[in-house]
């Protein structure tokens, strides 16, 4: 399967943005506590391992690290320099895969979706009309 490739970095050693630290988890769905509350809770995830690791120096206390990812088509969170952000990879219809970020609500309405059977390409294509 084809997939994309993404690549994070991680500042080991350094404050502010570069200091936090890069991962990135694919979305399996939603959590429900229905004991207590009956409300949805957050997305459950998966954390997806990387492919290629680098960094600039072995035996220094500051190091920029590079994390490269090869992802196949799904619902994915991302933490990356401070900021995290949901987004889908996809084929589009020439097969190329893309991909693009998405809001909280529509990541949540595709992950429901999911969690009910229904497959990745059915549920971002239903789910075009969420904010």
């Amino acid at each position: 399967m084809a997939t994309l490739t993404k690549k994070l970095r991680w500042g080991k050693g350094y404050s502010g943005k570069l200091g936090n630290k890069a991962w990135i988890a694919r979305i399996t769905g939603v959590e429900v506590d229905v004991l207590s509350t009956g409300k949805v809770m957050p997305l459950t995830r998966e954390f997806v391992d990387a492919t290629r690791v680098e960094r600039e120096h072995f035996n220094r206390a500051r190091t920029v690290i590079e994390f490269t990812y090869d992802l196949e088509p799904g619902l994915y969170e991302q933490s990356a320099e401070g900021e995290r952000s949901l987004f889908i990879v996809f084929a589009n219809a020439e097969g190329a895969i893309k991909w693009s970020t998405v809001s909280a609500a529509r990541a949540r309405a595709i992950a429901e979706r999911l969690d009910e059977g229904e497959s990745f390409e059915a549920a971002i294509i239903a789910t075009k009309e969420v904010a």
